[in-house]
């Protein structure tokens, strides 16, 4: 079985029910569902991509202004961050470098730009724009699901 691909333009329209009804059986049915026609621009995600790709070349100082301090939030340097994900700690751990960026769910805010790298503010901002209407769309496609 294959994972369905559900478009869900018709969301941000006036025929939301239709996609809700298919996202919702995709769901039901496989647990899982590929979106399509959810708005998020190719261009955004590029440029966000390459804010990031900017921001982790940069050098150490510029990240760990970004670090509170803990090992989630902020910028988590890979020598803090290592865990074996497939579960055989017989293995290597897995080096991780992450950085986590104010105002990605629902429950968090970001109060302001300084507390996201210069180099990201501009793509990050544009790409939780466009990627909180999916989520207010996907919100209340669940009234017809």
């Amino acid at each position: 079985n294959m994972i369905p691909t559900v478009n869900i333009s018709s969301l941000f329209g006036d025929e939301k029910k239709f996609a809700a009804q298919e996202l919702s059986a995709a769901f039901e049915k496989y647990g899982f569902a590929i979106i399509v026609g959810h708005g998020v621009s190719a261009v955004s995600i590029h440029n966000l991509r390459e804010a990031a790709y900017e921001f982790f070349n940069s050098e150490e100082k510029f990240k760990y202004d970004k670090d509170q301090g803990y090992g989630f939030g902020g910028y988590v340097h890979s020598q803090e961050s290592g865990a074996q994900l497939l579960g055989d700690f017989s293995k290597p751990i897995d080096i991780v470098e992450s950085l986590s960026l104010p105002g990605i769910s629902a429950s968090e805010e970001c109060d302001s730009q300084e507390e996201i790298p210069p180099v990201l503010q501009d793509a990050s901002r544009i790409f939780l724009e466009q990627t909180k209407l999916v989520g207010a769309a996907l919100a209340q496609a669940l009234i017809f699901g």
